[in-house]
């Protein structure tokens, strides 16, 4: 069982979780949509130094909310030009 670790940022394990490559992995190894706790323990984990990992995170986190933004701002220039 993966517990709470010093060496590992809890938010980088999440988006590592939610990566092309882990969601690849554990789709590979499923079976009709489940996946196994020896194939969840199997998972290659890339762990960084924690400041190299939070630096990620924070860098991800920021090109999400810019995109939330992005989106926000085409909806919202969309209704207008609807509305035109």
């Amino acid at each position: 069982m993966l517990t709470s670790s010093k060496g590992l940022d809890a938010r980088y394990l999440y988006w590592f979780l939610r990566s092309r490559i882990a969601l690849d992995y554990l789709r590979e190894r499923s079976v009709e949509g489940f996946v196994q706790q020896e194939d969840l323990e199997g998972l290659p984990i890339p762990v960084p130094p924690l400041r190299v990992q939070r630096m990620l995170v924070s860098r991800l986190e920021g090109l999400l909310d810019r995109r939330v933004r992005q989106v926000r701002e085409c909806e919202r220039l969309s209704k207008k030009i609807q509305m035109e």
